[in-house]
């Protein structure tokens, strides 16, 4: 005996049809004949009397409904009553991001999981990318929003991709290349510049750095800066060219423009990083709810 057959009893009952039972439960007749006939043969009695104009109830039948009806009751209060238990759950959950980015994903499945879990105390903190990595293996975050590159060197991580990414470049409006779609990195050997500083995003930096080790040059730098809405600015007057993300929110689009690097081989997506030992029991429900929201809005998710 199974909860499903019994449900199925119940409707069969209630309608005294199992075509229309079948309708109801968006089953095949079949299916429904199936699975009332293995619970007869459990029980070992005959549960209804067919005839071709009618269906009725045997003794048998009637006595098992109102026990079937509570059972199925009592089953459907218990899962209630563990999903509001799920509810109540009392804890908290540091998340840490970096603010200039595109988080619209991380806004929406935080909304969400703050009115779900009530008792949770959730906190959001955007940082660098170095100040994410660094609290994260301190503990002063349970879970990072951040470009998955930057976990890969990470010890004990647990790493989930969530959002397409891509590294592109910046350049002013009155720029050359700014009458182009995209450009090769071997192209831009002359051009000056505008880094992140190592410590505020040693990852990042390394792996542009890299990527333009790759095509033949170091670039040029002509600033330093700490932050990335602070290089856009520095990009629209015009003081240099600076790598960019695709998600990156811009704060002045007419003074710059973006360009896809056609020779960029490295994946900068974004998603979560957390500790592999953190048994915080809150981290599964943020990570759950934010995986929805990705394939609910066509994001991919992956490991």
């Amino acid at each position: 005996m199974n909860l499903l057959s019994l449900k199925y009893f119940i409707t069969i009952a209630e309608y005294s049809s199992f075509t229309k039972a079948a309708d109801h439960l968006y089953v095949t007749q079949p299916t429904l004949s199936r699975q009332i006939s293995l619970l007869e043969e459990e029980f070992g009695v005959q549960l209804f009397e067919r005839s071709k104009k009618s269906l009725m109830l045997t003794n048998a039948g009637r006595m098992l409904l109102p026990e079937a009806k509570d059972i199925v009751s009592k089953c459907d209060n218990l899962t209630k009553m563990m999903k509001e238990s799920k509810k109540n759950q009392k804890g908290s959950l540091s998340i840490g991001y970096q603010g200039f980015l595109n988080n619209n994903l991380l806004n929406d499945a935080f909304k969400t999981v703050t009115q779900k879990y009530p008792y949770i105390d959730f906190s959001l903190q955007p940082c660098n990318f170095g100040e994410l990595n660094h609290f994260l293996m301190e503990g002063r975050f349970d879970i990072i929003y951040t470009v998955t590159v930057a976990l890969s060197r990470m010890p004990n991580i647990q790493k989930i991709r969530l959002q397409k990414n891509e590294m592109q470049i910046v350049v002013p409006n009155c720029h050359p290349l700014a009458n182009q779609i995209s450009v090769r990195l071997e192209d831009l050997a002359d051009e000056g510049f505008i880094l992140m500083e190592h410590d505020a995003s040693p990852v990042t930096v390394d792996y542009t750095m890299e990527l333009c080790a790759n095509k033949g040059f170091t670039p040029k730098v002509s600033q330093y800066i700490r932050d990335g809405q602070t290089m856009l600015y520095m990009v629209g007057a015009n003081k240099g060219i600076a790598f960019c993300f695709s998600q990156v929110n811009i704060p002045n689009p007419n003074d710059v423009k973006i360009l896809k690097i056609e020779d960029c081989d490295i994946n900068f997506d974004f998603g979560l990083g957390y500790k592999k030992d953190n048994l915080n029991p809150a981290i599964p429900l943020f990570i759950d709810e934010i995986k929805r929201k990705a394939k609910s809005t066509n994001y991919s998710v992956s490991k």
